[in-house]
């Protein structure tokens, strides 16, 4: 019995391992061919997709080879849903796991934003507040709420959007806020508050299997990442500068000392 277990343990790290082995290298083919496909039509899903066609020619029979199942037709399903389950996990690991993924999905969404704070100026917010003190509806708070979100008014963006939120969430339909959401999202992350922002993508995906809140969640968590990096290599390098500082100055008192002592000799 022992051996038994020992064995099918033993087989079930190897199939793991070749598992894993088999989606790292699938990925890095894909994040390969993503730099020349997006080059070509600059637009992040479409470059996914084509990179994912391209690359499954070497991994299809991979696939199905891992499926036990005798009947041809329920064997062809399984090998669909299995294909469709590593086109969309692949989506969102890309972003940890391929640069320039990340930075085409970051880059989007920088435009997103610049789009949004083109179209929008001080002026229009008079109107917004007419139409909100007539019609105190999720709507008209969710507009008002994108519009200071564009202008950088981000604690007024914030009451908008968790006010259009609540005026709809009460008739139980979350299908109407996930939008809304999603912008509440955004501006937590522009206030830093990444956490938060997080757990709202995770719930949005949760309630609507949005992918584009999964990986925007990938994408802030990332960020935070990278960000928590960046300004510890900022502290060590500030360390190192105050040292070598320290260790001049050191250097200068022991010259000065050395001198008034020659000068006292003297």
């Amino acid at each position: 019995m022992k051996k038994h277990a020992i064995l099918v343990m033993v087989l079930s790290t190897m199939y793991f391992t070749n598992a894993q082995n088999f989606e790292n290298n699938f990925k890095a083919d894909i994040c390969e061919s993503f730099q020349e496909e997006f080059s070509k039509v600059r637009n992040s899903k479409i470059a996914f997709n084509n990179s994912f066609k391209k690359e499954l020619t070497k991994y299809a029979s991979i696939i199905d080879g891992a499926i036990q199942e005798d009947d041809v037709n329920k064997k062809f399903v399984k090998g669909q849903a299995a294909r469709n389950e590593l086109k969309l996990k692949f989506q969102v690991d890309l972003v940890y796991d391929c640069e320039f993924y990340y930075r085409a999905k970051l880059e989007e969404r920088k435009k997103v934003m610049a789009k949004g704070i083109i179209g929008v100026s001080m002026a229009d917010l008079p109107r917004l507040d007419e139409k909100v003190a007539m019609y105190p509806i999720s709507m008209n708070y969710a507009s008002r709420g994108a519009t200071h979100l564009f202008l950088g008014n981000l604690k007024e963006a914030e009451l908008d959007l968790r006010e259009s939120i609540n005026t709809e969430s009460k008739k139980n339909r979350f299908s109407k806020i996930s939008k809304q959401t999603a912008l509440l999202a955004l501006v937590l992350e522009e206030q830093g508050r990444i956490e938060e922002a997080k757990e709202l993508y995770s719930q949005i995906y949760a309630e609507t299997e949005d992918l584009d809140a999964a990986v925007f969640r990938a994408l802030a968590d990332k960020n935070s990442t990278t960000n928590s990096r960046r300004q510890s290599t900022n502290i060590r390098t500030t360390k190192r500068e105050s040292k070598k500082e320290e260790v001049k100055n050191t250097t200068d008192l022991k010259k000065l000392f050395k001198l008034e002592d020659k000068k006292k000799n003297n």
